[in-house]
Parts: C-alpha cells; sequence; structure tokens
C-alpha cells in the first residue's frame, strides 16, 4: 500500500477523532499530526509523542499493519 493511501486513512482517523492501538498492550495513540512524509502520535499513556517517519509505516504490506508496526515502541516496553 503507498503512503499516499495510508496518509489518507490516517487524515480520516485524525478527523474522526479515531485513535490507533499498539498491538499487544492495546494502548491507545492520538493522531496529533500528519505531514507529507510523517505522522506525528501521543501515547495516552505517557503523553509523549513520538514523529513517525513514512518509511517506518511502510514496512508492512497493508496500512493497519504498517501502522502497528511502526507504533510498536510506543505501548511500553
Amino acid at each position: 500500500m503507498s503512503w499516499q493511501q495510508i496518509r489518507t486513512e490516517l487524515l480520516r482517523k485524525r478527523a474522526a477523532w479515531e485513535p490507533l492501538e499498539t498491538p499487544i498492550l492495546h494502548i491507545q495513540n492520538w493522531i496529533d499530526e500528519v505531514g507529507d512524509d510523517y505522522v506525528i502520535v501521543r501515547s495516552e499513556r505517557t503523553g509523549r509523542q513520538r514523529r513517525i517517519k513514512a518509511s517506518e509505516i511502510q514496512e508492512s504490506s497493508t496500512a493497519s499493519e504498517g501502522i502497528k508496526v511502526a507504533l510498536k515502541a510506543l505501548g511500553g516496553r
């Protein structure tokens, strides 16, 4: 899936106030900003922001899996 398709889904989730979920711990991450080649998310648990590059998200074959791959580190280690 292309970054543009993933970016469209991220923008949709942000507009609808839908969080992203980190796998396993199911911690919600809110989308603060979607840029041309990055997204900034904020962990519900810690309030910490993280900037994730498009290339990190595109590591996976589908948008949702790619987003999960990029967010794994946010859920707490």
